[in-house]
């Protein structure tokens, strides 16, 4: 590859122009995207993914870049603009890998992330601290597993496991729901009553709604106590509009 002399046209037999100046063949320098390079200079073309060299006479000697092999469990994960894969054993995680207090009765839905894209990805449940795995029945392939319907019995360590070129790696979440709540206040009710009018209610008993005189109520007569300690719905009254007469 030629560096940055060329033969003149004005310069003696045997020299070349470099810089405005004639010099001989020994002399000249090496030119990479637009930067002087002298004789030993070696750096690497990110462009070409080679490694280069100046030679004497300006010449310039590239080869190309001699990439570390990956061990059998490392996954070998490609970065933008890098001529080599990274090596990374440990390609899958999860953020975050622990939740706590998740609200009972409600949908949690916990996820793992990849460096490199999986082929297969199973799920796996152990309520003994990880001393045995039972692997969860999915219809879907997907790095995300949503857990319908919290309660105690989902308490454990979830296993997202991760396979791609023979190659699988895992991450593990931790799942705890809150407490079950022993009871959960009667709410009041503006411009209306309930039934009982105050105190507690044990999960699963219902309050009633009823607007005062010129009120009707609306979105619901009855609420019932859910097992996280709140009311499932909320009577609201509402001012009852009098029709004109025409």
């Amino acid at each position: 590859m030629a560096g940055k002399c060329n033969e003149g046209c004005f310069c003696p037999k045997d020299t070349f122009l470099q810089d405005g100046k004639c010099v001989l063949a020994d002399e000249c320098q090496c030119m990479f995207n637009g930067e002087v390079k002298a004789f030993g200079d070696a750096w690497k073309n990110l462009d070409t993914c080679q490694n280069c060299e100046c030679l004497e006479k300006g010449e310039v000697f590239c080869v190309s870049v001699i990439c570390d092999k990956c061990s059998k469990k490392e996954q070998m994960v490609f970065d933008e603009g890098a001529c080599c894969p990274r090596c990374v054993e440990d390609w899958v995680s999860a953020d975050p890998a622990e939740h706590t207090d998740v609200p009972l009765s409600s949908d949690l839905t916990i996820s793992c992330s990849s460096l490199v894209p999986a082929n297969t990805v199973d799920w796996f449940f152990s309520n003994d601290d990880g001393a045995t795995w039972t692997e969860i029945d999915r219809n879907v392939n997907r790095m995300t597993y949503t857990i319908k319907t919290i309660s105690a019995e989902n308490d454990g360590l979830y296993k997202c496991e991760a396979r791609k070129n023979r190659r699988t790696d895992d991450a593990i979440i931790s799942v705890k729901a809150a407490e079950k709540a022993a009871t959960c206040p009667v709410p009041t009710l503006k411009n209306g009553v309930t039934t009982p009018p105050r105190g507690e209610l044990e999960v699963g008993d219902s309050v009633q709604f009823k607007c005062k005189k010129g009120y009707k109520i609306t979105v619901t007569k009855k609420g019932v106590c859910k097992p996280d300690g709140s009311i499932n719905a909320l009577g609201v009254c509402v001012p009852v509009t009098k029709k004109k007469k025409g």
